[in-house]
């Protein structure tokens, strides 16, 4: 039993190293393939998140060109000391309603009036913290301008795209535009980050953050300082295409596309560490099922062997025709007294005149006589003692009990055996030795004796039984 752990422990131990070997193996491949997708699937998300924001914030960009080209407000510019403030704040909320912007405005150089489509809003001044940006803007060249800022209507952080309106004389007649809450950006950065498990960022030029789905870096984060200094010479070098950087040693690819309408820098973030601590888990939670499937076919096989063991032992110590203890069966059970026993009584039984019997009915009819004396014997027997075949037509036993009642069972086996119809048939009839004993003679010596008694009852013509008492 102890060789059988040993062998299947040995078995296991061989195949776990080898299944984690395996594993390890399979980890390590699947992480190299990891990191060359996970970086296709960060240029490819990239790129779908480009082309959704720069179809997003380059269309209020065109609405805004487009109003600051529209005649119907350079008319009325021309016109504004006596145009009704009415007719422009009613094409400012077409559009809010026509493209839902949050705030649609225009602001007049002539009057200095901040015209919104629900009226009036102010009267801009340079001695305003809050109209700066105006100002800033009109001393810069480009046409338009993209700036993250406070809607002083609503109070919420909004997008202002402002664009110049000029007259025939290129001279700076409006700033128009439109702003975009930033609240929509957020959410729709959040949808990309939520499909394509990645962090969005949009930044200036300089690499300050102007929109992401964590508020309080907006116009506080500077990415390029928090990538490196490395990266940020990678991701302004080109303005022309996706630009892919993988940093620490691919636990992350850092994806960057300026986008010239905005004068912004997309930039995108994929932590591949999130698939590999999946795979990592993936592969600890392998090792454990291994585990645990070797420990159940371990059982199984141990189980399995032990039955078969068992099964080889029942088979190598019965008797196959009788189904009894054969002599090596009998020579165990006797080895295994318990030492509290003090006393046993040991048989021999034989069948009388056998050979004649096989002689006369044929050897087929000789082992159903055998079966049948088998039965009779092993059935009164057996709640006190075991019964063995010893070889040819005879049959040891011991019993453990009081002395008259062991020889009594005795008796009635013999009176069994005389009143059975199919057994008397056949003249059959036993003879019995019996003795008793202590255990402090050899099995060998106390079947010596019940032998002799045997031999002595067949001497008599048999069909009888003799024992200690008798002589």
């Amino acid at each position: 039993m102890e060789k059988s752990w040993k062998i299947s422990l040995l078995v296991s131990f061989i195949v776990l190293i080898g299944s984690i070997i395996t594993s390890f193996i399979t980890f390590q491949s699947y992480s190299n393939i990891l990191k060359s997708s996970t970086r296709s699937i960060s240029e490819l998300s990239a790129m779908n998140v480009y082309s959704e924001i720069n179809n997003e914030l380059t269309k209020p960009i065109y609405v805004s060109l487009t109003m600051s080209e529209d005649t119907f407000v350079k008319e009325w510019l021309t016109r504004e000391d006596t145009m009704t403030e009415d007719e422009i704040t009613d094409y400012l909320m077409g559009l809010h309603n026509r493209y839902g912007y949050s705030s649609v405005f225009l602001v007049s150089t002539q009057t200095q009036k901040y015209y919104h489509y629900n009226g009036v809003q102010k009267v801009v001044s340079q001695s305003d913290p809050h109209d700066v940006w105006y100002y800033d803007f009109l001393d810069q060249d480009n046409e338009y301008d993209i700036d993250v800022d406070s809607d002083e209507v609503t109070g919420d952080l909004t997008i202002f795209i402002n664009v110049k309106m000029v007259d025939e004389d290129d001279q700076v007649t409006a700033v128009v535009g439109v702003g975009l809450e930033m609240d929509y950006i957020t959410e729709l950065l959040q949808d990309f980050e939520d499909n394509y498990e990645l962090t969005v960022y949009l930044t200036d030029l300089e690499g300050l953050v102007q929109s992401s789905t964590t508020i309080n870096n907006i116009e506080q984060l500077n990415l390029f300082d928090e990538l490196g200094s490395e990266l940020k010479n990678d991701i302004t070098s080109n303005q022309e295409e996706l630009v892919t950087v993988s940093k620490n040693n691919g636990a992350m690819y850092v994806n960057s596309r300026y986008i010239d309408e905005l004068h912004w820098y997309l930039v995108v973030t994929k932590d591949t560490n999130v698939l590999a601590h999946f795979f990592l888990d993936y592969l600890y939670a392998s090792i454990i099922m291994i585990v645990i499937v070797l420990m159940i076919v371990v059982n199984i096989v141990r189980l399995s062997a032990n039955l078969y063991q068992n099964r080889v032992f029942t088979i190598a110590k019965t008797d196959y025709l009788t189904l009894l203890l054969n002599r090596r069966g009998f020579d165990k059970e006797m080895q295994e007294f318990d030492s509290s026993v003090a006393e046993a009584m040991i048989f021999t039984i034989d069948i009388d005149r056998f050979k004649s019997i096989n002689d006369r009915f044929g050897h087929a009819v000789g082992d159903v006589v055998l079966r049948r004396v088998a039965n009779i014997i092993n059935n009164e027997v057996q709640q006190y003692g075991k019964l063995s075949r010893w070889g040819g037509d005879e049959f040891t036993g011991f019993m453990i009990g009081k002395r008259s009642v062991v020889v009594d069972i005795l008796f009635h086996v013999l009176e069994l055996i005389n009143n059975d119809d199919m057994l008397q048939e056949k003249g059959v009839s036993i003879s019995i030795g019996y003795t008793y004993s202590d255990f402090t003679d050899s099995l060998d010596t106390v079947l010596e004796r019940a032998d002799k008694y045997l031999y002595k009852a067949k001497e008599l013509g048999g069909n009888q039984i003799i024992g200690d008492e008798d002589l």
